[in-house]
């Protein structure tokens, strides 16, 4: 049995964004693996240094989050990303539902 130790549950959209990286500033894409209220998931295609601050491009909504870890996923790196910036509740609420 595993303990979920997450504030909040992940979702899985499996979508393509965009990702702008603001340092230093390149522009590339990726694939969200998985989103919740304060962190996502999203595999790319080179390995970011932690502590790198990116937007996410999705859906027309621009995330802010800064990259926890990057860790090899076969031919991709996997980052976990803490978001520093969202939403407001109630449109972040409205936003994650898209993708339940």
């Amino acid at each position: 049995m595993t303990s979920e130790r997450r504030s909040s549950p992940r979702i899985r959209p499996g979508r393509l964004v965009r990702i702008t990286f603001l340092e230093p500033s390149k522009v590339s894409g990726g694939t969200l693996v998985d989103i919740s209220e304060h962190g996502a998931g999203v595999l790319v295609d080179s390995e970011v240094a932690p502590a790198t601050t990116l937007h996410i491009e999705l859906d027309g909504h621009l995330l802010v989050g800064t990259v926890l870890y990057c860790m090899p996923a076969g031919e991709h790196f996997r980052l976990g990303l803490h978001l520093v910036h969202h939403l407001s509740a109630t449109d972040w609420q409205a936003f994650l539902e898209r993708f339940h």
